[in-house]
């Protein structure tokens, strides 16, 4: 397999982890909208929100790794 084609396939496999953790945020935002309660604040409501912050970070390390990855494309 050609270089061009081994990253281009690297890239296309980040892209699949991005949507997943993208789907994983959405209903990790969906579940603390739904059982947020100011008045009583549980412990899962913090472990969601830790979750979603871990996630987010992933995401936006996976994006840095595609960005990397599309640049690299440039040089060969």
């Amino acid at each position: 397999m050609a270089k061009i084609d081994e990253i281009k396939e690297e890239i296309s496999y980040l892209k699949f982890w991005v949507g997943v953790f993208v789907a994983v945020a959405i209903s990790l935002l969906s579940y603390i909208v739904k059982h947020f309660d100011v008045n009583n604040f549980n412990l899962y409501l913090l472990f969601a929100t830790v979750a979603l912050v871990m996630d987010g970070l992933a995401i936006f390390f996976v994006h840095k790794k595609i960005t990397k990855k599309i640049k690299s494309l440039k040089d060969l």
